[in-house]
């Protein structure tokens, strides 16, 4: 046994009962770890820097696990549900929107965030200049998904998507929704909103105006780097849905469950309560005790509670016009 002299500015020690003892067994440092943790800091400094973008871009990456190239599921496994729920998120939202929906995933329904064009995933593909040219975007997408029995969920503009959606897979007699949950969502024959239109405001008056509506949480609003990323997204949906006209087009066989906040300032009840002009099926609505955005916990509640009144009803033949 081989005793060394303790390296300079090591501090001395005693063993209990003696003497305190400057000599000790010290071994060299096994430098493998140190140079791989040197190497490590070299590619570190050879990386892009951190930008807000950057890391926001990394974070979402970083979180999805694709099943579909238009679907975005994270750590979620694909299985053969006997039925899917596609869901389309609100202006300036993603896919990521519905992730705490994951916690419905099970044996009897496969639930499928859409990822939509000009964010996240899709950050590079350019948005769509009209809704119903972004419904026939993600219809023709998804069209290999459709072979099972489906229903499809619509956040806010989400719930205009939807209904041009199910539009389109009638006129080209593709499989169509069993039903249709707006969440939050104006009927499509009901004006989007009086008063002044918010795509154009300058930005100030925008965040201003989304703040007093309730149109985006707080922790966006409130973080300038953030907004960075998130006004030109939400600014082009909104102008969308601003320039939405609604067409006359016959009614959907799909029953449509809606749910809406009833200190939702950007939606009325009677704007829900539209949508039951727009089926020949039952229309139910489902009041929450909640501004326009809706908490996680709360989401993930009135989703449960629309989706398995879908589920627990016999499969419906749906007419094809």
């Amino acid at each position: 046994m081989v005793f060394r002299m303790c390296p300079p500015g090591r501090p001395r020690f005693a063993s209990p009962g003696r003497q305190p003892c400057a000599l000790r067994r010290w071994h060299r440092p096994h430098m493998g770890p140190l140079r791989a943790r040197c190497s490590s800091l070299e590619d570190e400094r050879s990386r892009p820097p951190k930008t807000p973008e950057r890391t926001l871009r990394l974070h979402l990456r970083s979180h999805d696990l694709m099943t579909h190239e238009r679907i975005r599921r994270p750590g979620a496994v694909d299985h053969d549900a006997p039925a899917r729920l596609f869901c389309f998120p609100p202006a300036g939202g993603g896919a990521s929107t519905f992730y705490p929906l994951m916690a419905l995933d099970s044996a009897r329904i496969e639930i499928c965030p859409v990822a939509l064009p000009g964010r996240e995933g899709r950050f590079k593909e350019p948005i769509p200049d009209s809704l119903p040219a972004l419904a026939t975007l993600l219809a023709e997408d998804l069209s290999e998904l459709l072979d099972r029995r489906y229903a499809i969920l619509g956040y806010s503009m989400g719930g205009l998507v939807a209904w041009e959606f199910a539009q389109y897979c009638r006129r080209m007699g593709l499989p169509e929704p069993e039903a249709l949950f707006p969440i939050g969502a104006r009927a499509p024959h009901r004006p989007f909103a009086d008063g002044e239109p918010l795509s154009p405001l300058p930005g100030p008056e925008f965040v201003a105006a989304l703040d007093r509506l309730g149109g985006m949480p707080n922790e966006i609003l409130t973080r300038p780097d953030v907004m960075d990323i998130f006004e030109p997204i939400l600014r082009e949906d909104l102008r969308n849905c601003e320039e939405y006209r609604y067409s006359e087009v016959p009614v959907i066989d799909a029953r449509i469950h809606a749910a809406v906040g009833t200190r939702d300032a950007l939606v009325t009840l009677d704007d829900v309560d539209a949508w039951a002009e727009l089926t020949l099926g039952d229309y139910e609505r489902l009041t929450l005790d909640t501004p326009h955005m809706i908490g996680r916990d709360l989401l993930v509640q009135a989703c449960s509670r629309l989706i398995g009144g879908w589920l627990d009803a016999p499969p419906r033949l749906i007419s094809t016009f």
